[in-house]
C-alpha cells in the first residue's frame, strides 16, 4: 500500500498532508480525470527509467505486446472519468 501511494505521489496524482495520521488528497480534480489519461502515467512511470540501460529484443516485443494490450485497454476506458464509473457503479446497485 505505501509504495503505491508513494507512487501515486510520484506522478502527481495525489498529495499527503502533514497531519497525524497522514491523509492523502488529490492533487487535481479527480471527478474530471480520465482513467486512461491515470493508466497512461502509470505506465511511463519508472523511478530508475535512465538508468535501465539498452534492451535486448525480447525486452522490445514485450514492450510492443504491452503497448498493444494498452491500446485495447484504452478503447475500452475511452473517456470514462472517475465521476462518471461512480456513478455508472450506483446505477448497477439499483
Amino acid at each position: 500500500l505505501e509504495a503505491s501511494l508513494q507512487t501515486l505521489i510520484e506522478i502527481g496524482f495525489i498529495t499527503c498532508t502533514e497531519d497525524n495520521p497522514r491523509r492523502y488528497l488529490p492533487t487535481s480534480s479527480v471527478d474530471n480525470t480520465r482513467i486512461a489519461e491515470l493508466r497512461h502515467t502509470l505506465r511511463a512511470y519508472s523511478p530508475d527509467w535512465e538508468h535501465r540501460g539498452t534492451e535486448i529484443p525480447e525486452q522490445t516485443q514485450i514492450r510492443q505486446f504491452l503497448k498493444a494490450a494498452e491500446n485495447n485497454g484504452d478503447a475500452a476506458c475511452g473517456d470514462m472519468t472517475f465521476a462518471a464509473l461512480m456513478q455508472e457503479s450506483t446505477k448497477d446497485e439499483h
